[in-house]
């Protein structure tokens, strides 16, 4: 039966250091360890400092969860021939809807939607995303143009009395004004 993998603790880190440093082998840190020989040596090979050949375990923790957190950011614009496509294209002034609609005719095989192009631009990091986003429209609500013209406004409030229809006493203002403050009980 097959043990399910997982990752690497900080602890483990500091230990699988700590037994490199005492000369262990591969094998011998994995059986200390109760884990994989594959599993240590894929940590020693990815975690490893570059230019010393030294495993350090600080070092390797901050490696493993930066590159935890970049696995789960999707990269947008998957290939170099549709970055440079769709960089060029906003460059020349074109929306993303637009670089999104030509792409498919341009480079047959190749296809982007207008979100991933957005979040393309809205993820890079901020000397290019400012480059890039005043190529983008910011504003999407759509105006409509209104349908009814004066007079079917006119029409639109129900029951609607003539102000000509009015009473002659407020024409001449002889009766006194209702206000909110005579309705206050007190």
């Amino acid at each position: 039966m097959h043990r399910r993998y997982q990752h690497l603790s900080r602890i483990e880190r500091g230990k699988i250091m700590y037994l490199k440093t005492w000369g262990l082998s591969l094998s011998q840190i994995a059986l200390e360890m109760d884990r994989d020989k594959n599993t240590i040596s894929r940590e020693l090979r990815r975690n490893r400092q570059l230019l010393i050949e030294y495993y350090l375990d600080e070092s390797a923790q901050i490696r493993a969860d930066r590159r935890r957190t970049l696995a789960s950011q999707g990269y947008r614009l998957k290939t170099r021939r549709i970055r440079s496509y769709v960089e060029g294209r906003l460059r020349s002034g074109w929306s993303p809807e637009i670089v999104a609609g030509r792409i498919k005719l341009d480079l047959p095989g190749c296809s982007v939607s207008h979100e991933a192009i957005y979040q393309y631009v809205y993820h890079l990091d901020e000397p290019k995303r400012a480059e890039y986003i005043k190529y983008l429209h910011l504003s999407h609500r759509k105006r409509r143009k209104r349908s009814s013209t004066k007079s079917q406004r006119k029409r639109l409030i129900p029951n609607r009395i003539s102000i000509d229809a009015r009473p002659i006493a407020v024409e001449d203002r002889r009766q006194p004004v209702w206000t909110h403050s005579d309705n206050v009980i007190g």
